[in-house]
């Protein structure tokens, strides 16, 4: 878990020009569609998504392209609250 500088509204307003919209897709089935940011620290390449969100580790990540299998999932704070999900593919 890690402490974000800034809320995850102006996180993701300060990075809108990379913000993408993905489809969470469990077991073949559509479950949400939600904006996300792509980037990487040191566990590895994600995509985080503002909460409330559900990912789990085996759900398949998919945009206009790419078919991404979450392999691990991370929670990130603001002041101690949860506030931004990552899922790492």
């Amino acid at each position: 878990m890690a402490e974000l500088p800034v809320p995850v509204d102006t996180y993701f307003r300060n990075f809108s020009f990379d913000v993408s919209s993905f489809t969470l897709n469990r077991g073949k089935v559509a479950v949400a569609t939600c904006d996300g940011l792509t980037n990487k620290d040191e566990f590895g390449v994600y995509i985080g998504f503002k909460l409330p969100c559900d990912v789990r580790v085996g759900d398949v990540i998919t945009d206009y392209e790419d078919h991404l299998t979450v392999i691990d999932v991370r929670v990130d704070t603001y002041r101690g609250i949860p506030a931004m999900f990552k899922a790492y593919y």
